[in-house]
């Protein structure tokens, strides 16, 4: 949630990577993370169905401009699930949105509300999966499943 990331928000100073803590991911899309071109960036799913898509972004030359659970199929380019990273700067842009939106009282929404005004002040790009493995744990379904790929 937002509020969990605001409480850190003192020990994100030099910059970081944010990964929601329900995803199973492989090694390789770690490492298209750590080694993307850019500074300020959120992995994108672009090979799901429009309908099994949850959290929509739309960009613009690579760049993210909003997200959403009710954008329309024909602004959506893919699925955000999670994983992104930050420089000190686009840090500082992004954690003092969500320090904003905290204030205000809105310690119960997504952590993305404050991604997408700080995508309106700092370049945030997208960097694609390309149809490397991940899933998101939200169900006993969703966590046999990465048990099984994980041989358990």
């Amino acid at each position: 949630s937002i509020y969990s990331l605001w409480l850190a928000r003192d020990e994100l100073t030099e910059g970081f990577y944010l990964i929601d803590s329900d995803i199973f991911f492989t090694a390789e899309l770690l490492r298209q993370l750590i080694q993307a071109p850019y500074e300020n960036c959120i992995i994108v799913d672009n090979t799901k169905p429009y309908s099994n898509i949850d959290m929509k972004v739309r960009l613009a030359d690579s760049k993210l401009t909003t997200m959403s659970k009710m954008l329309p199929e024909y602004e959506t380019h893919g699925e955000f699930f999670g994983m992104s990273k930050y420089s000190q700067e686009g840090g500082m842009v992004f954690l003092s949105e969500v320090d904003k939106l905290v204030r205000q009282g809105k310690t119960d929404i997504w952590y993305e509300m404050a991604l997408i005004e700080a995508a309106q002040k700092a370049n945030i790009y997208a960097i694609y999966t390309n149809n490397l493995f991940w899933l998101e744990i939200d169900s006993t379904t969703d966590l046999e499943k990465a048990r099984s790929l994980l041989g358990d």
